[in-house]
């Protein structure tokens, strides 16, 4: 049998009820391949960085402060009751402008 890529004589290998033929010449092997995937599109990255830090904030306590510190460190005091931040960072938001203060994670 010749191969229908380059018209090489092909070579019969089989394995069990499993058989195939493939060319030495340019590698043709003659075994049938679906290139659909029924799996949905991966995620980008930044999709992928928001379901994680997304997930982190829910798992962490609710009360705790958001705001990352200068080491890049979630902040460790108290929330204001009905805030995100501690009072040291509304603080901050409130004199230095919003962009004063950086979620932790962002």
């Amino acid at each position: 049998m010749d191969c229908p890529r380059c018209g090489e004589q092909l070579n019969h290998y089989s394995l069990g009820d499993s058989e195939t033929w493939s060319c030495r010449n340019c590698s043709y092997s003659g075994i049938t391949v679906e290139h659909r995937s029924d799996r949905p599109d991966p995620e980008s990255w930044a999709e992928s960085f928001e379901r994680f830090y997304e997930a982190a904030a829910e798992s962490e306590t609710p009360d705790r402060c958001v705001a990352a510190t200068a080491s890049g460190r979630r902040c460790s005091r108290e929330a204001k009751s009905g805030e995100r931040y501690c009072s040291q960072h509304l603080a901050m938001a409130e004199r230095d402008g919003a962009d004063a203060v950086t979620d932790h994670g962002q």
